[in-house]
């Protein structure tokens, strides 16, 4: 009995003997997990850390970046409403001058129908002059080719006798017959400023005077100088006096 007791006692004490053995082991085992779980935490959180550092150094650059966007967006703002600001008013000033400029064309499209008309009026009254111009010329060309040849043997006279053209003093009434001076009369109060035609189908204005006294004719040679456009031109400014 004695024998059994004491081999139960070492068999339960090498039975414990194993078991704490075992859980000794047990925890060894999971000890060495817990370290290498730690090792590996610790590597993963040295890796956080630099990806965190990473993270914030590209939190910083994009923040940098951020505020450079908002600069240069708010310069392009900047621009972009004083670029709007020129456009409105370049706008404004192309429809001013749109409006100023249908006017212009306005007035001058009024002002080219007035002088149009002025034109139109004006040409009808040179042929009105030149018409009564002609009628005169018919009616006073025989008056003046008398007086053209008047004139001359008047100055074939006074060349001949010079010495008496000196001793005579110069008459101042018109040398004419009384019949030629009827007709000057009748021609004179007619008009101030006459034109009378001369054989050779030229023609003078000629200024008549008051009274039984009359100014000397301006009688025209035959040269081509008289049929000049100036010659003309003295003709028509002589009608419209």
């Amino acid at each position: 009995m004695l024998m059994k007791r004491g081999v139960m006692r070492e068999f339960l004490a090498s039975w414990q003997l194993a078991s704490v053995e075992k859980e000794k082991q047990r925890w060894e085992k999971e000890k060495s997990q817990l370290k290498a779980s730690i090792e590996e935490n610790k590597e993963r959180m040295l890796k956080l850390e630099s990806y965190w550092i990473e993270a914030q150094t590209l939190c910083h650059t994009v923040n940098e970046h951020l505020k450079e966007a908002q600069a240069q967006y708010q310069a392009l703002e900047k621009k972009y409403n004083k670029a709007k600001k020129l456009i409105k008013d370049f706008q404004q000033k192309e429809v001013e001058f749109i409006q100023k400029e249908d006017a212009e064309r306005r007035r001058l499209e009024e002002a080219e129908k007035a002088h149009l008309a002025e034109i139109h009026g004006l040409q009808v009254r040179i042929a009105v002059l030149e018409s009564e111009l002609m009628q005169l010329m018919k009616q006073n060309g025989i008056q003046v080719n008398n007086n053209n040849s008047n004139s001359s043997e008047r100055l074939g006279v006074q060349q001949h006798s010079p010495s008496r053209a000196a001793a005579t003093p110069p008459d101042t009434r018109c040398p004419h017959p009384p019949d030629q001076q009827e007709d000057h009369r009748d021609a004179s109060s007619s008009s101030r400023g006459q034109v009378w035609v001369g054989g050779d189908g030229a023609a003078t204005s000629v200024e008549a005077a008051g009274g039984a006294e009359c100014s000397p004719r301006k009688t025209l040679q035959d040269s081509p100088a008289k049929s000049s456009p100036s010659h003309g031109q003295a003709l028509h400014s002589g009608v419209r006096k």
